[in-house]
């Protein structure tokens, strides 16, 4: 067993031992909160496997345990225990520093975050829709207003739920060393979900990125929008603990953000395990979704599946309505034939170019079907 100051010697040494461009530095946090924002932040100083730490009339301990390389996965787990006293909207935190660092570098959350979502910004209402002076032949990649570092000046900070992501995990590029790091984690402690905090300095020259317990974002996203959280940290009482789990890996020759990828793809399941459940089979669960879009969403009225209601915006939406319920039930359902034709006809008076793809789809019905249904591998 080794203290965290040779835990942080020991990750210093092997991220330089592979060139990696920005300098690491580790540490275990107390974090009180106003609201959803950190107004104070307390930081163990470790002289074996525990450190204690006195804050008002309250003591916290915090015991590590460490194995491992970050070649093969340095394992690290942190306990934080509230031995005396009680803590009102608090949290705890492992955290990472980068210095040295640049956006150059590319940062990656799995299914949430690609290049640090560092792109252009479109902040319209859902369904974000493009107006009219938006489109140009030198399109920029356009995101909504998603969590994201920001490609101008100003704040640049990204908070995450662990559940946003297809596994709670940050990985970091670094081309001018060709070297990679990743961070996994587990996706709850005792306290929930966790969350992913990542932060750029004004000047972009340092950066953090910290894993806390519990879920506290100071922003958080729904239907194309950041808004207030409303989260905030739990109330502690003497006795009551939380353990932080993390898993370090360093990896050289990594020689672009699809390099970083294939190396998570071999190590994205060592921090998770799970156990398949079978419930009802696919032809069962398929008749439930099919019984709701034929009962739910067929508009009789109108002969055509929409969302319900009356609006333009139930009726027909990009990706979603009219072709997306029809794709659905068009090489799956067993009505289709009326709901087809029908389908077929409200399109006449509406947009005539809609007739000459569905009847483009409906002559190719056989070859979707054996596309999706004998050459697929099951």
């Amino acid at each position: 067993m080794k203290n965290t100051v040779s835990l942080s010697i020991k990750i210093l040494f092997l991220l330089s031992s592979v060139n990696v461009s920005a300098q690491l530095k580790y540490r275990a946090q107390i974090l009180k909160y106003n609201q959803s924002k950190i107004e104070n932040t307390s930081n163990f100083v470790f002289k074996g496997e525990k450190s204690v730490l006195i804050e008002s009339d309250n003591q916290w301990t915090c015991t590590k345990i460490e194995s491992g390389t970050t070649s093969k996965g340095l394992n690290v787990s942190h306990t934080f225990k509230l031995a005396k006293g009680a803590s009102t909207a608090t949290g705890v935190a492992v955290g990472f520093s980068f210095e040295n660092w640049t956006t150059d570098n590319y940062v990656v959350i799995p299914s949430a975050v690609y290049n640090g979502n560092r792109f252009e910004v479109f902040k319209y209402s859902y369904p974000p829709l493009f107006k009219k002076e938006d489109y140009k032949v030198d399109m920029p990649t356009v995101i909504t207003d998603i969590p994201r570092l920001n490609n101008r000046a100003g704040e640049s900070r990204i908070d995450l739920n662990t559940g946003d992501m297809s596994t709670p995990a940050i990985g970091i590029y670094f081309p001018k060393q060709k070297k990679g790091i990743w961070i996994l984690t587990e996706q709850a402690t005792n306290l929930g979900n966790s969350v992913l905090s990542f932060v750029e300095n004004e000047n972009r020259t340092k950066a953090q990125f910290m894993i806390s317990a519990p879920c506290v974002r100071e922003q958080k996203y729904g239907m194309t929008r950041l808004s207030p959280s409303g989260e905030t940290g739990a109330n502690w009482k003497a006795g009551d603990a939380t353990t932080i789990k993390t898993k370090i890996f360093t990896f050289e020759n990594v020689n672009s953000p699809g390099d970083l990828m294939t190396c998570f793809l071999s190590i994205r399941k060592k921090t998770e395990s799970s156990t398949r459940v079978e419930q009802i089979p696919f032809s069962a669960a398929f008749k439930l979704m099919e019984d709701q879009e034929n009962n739910e969403w067929w508009d009789e009225k109108n002969n055509l599946y929409s969302f319900g209601g009356e609006g333009w915006n139930m009726k027909f939406q990009l990706g979603w309505g009219l072709y997306g319920n029809l794709f659905f039930d068009f090489n799956w359902g067993t009505k289709i034939d009326r709901s087809l034709f029908q389908e077929l006809q409200s399109c006449d008076y509406r947009k005539p170019g809609e007739k000459r793809i569905l009847l483009f789809l409906w002559k190719r019905k056989r070859m979707v079907q054996r596309l999706l249904f004998e050459t697929i591998p099951r």
